[in-house]
């Protein structure tokens, strides 16, 4: 388990990363400050470094 030092306005991101975490999901978003999460998998999509994921679609149904 990892500590860390958190302010009050923190809290959210924390909740946010630990959902993520927990549901194996990737976080999109642009504020950098999730980085401080070592675990989590984020994604900045206004990165030009990092390639875009692509969508998994479902399957599709026979007719």
């Amino acid at each position: 388990m990892q500590t860390l030092a958190l302010s009050d306005t923190d809290l959210d991101d924390a909740y946010l990363a630990a959902l993520a975490q927990w549901h194996h999901l990737t976080l999109v978003t642009a504020d950098t400050g999730f980085s401080r999460f070592s675990a989590l998998k984020v994604l900045n999509p206004t990165s030009p470094r990092q390639p875009q994921p692509m969508l998994q679609t479902g399957a599709r149904r026979k007719r």
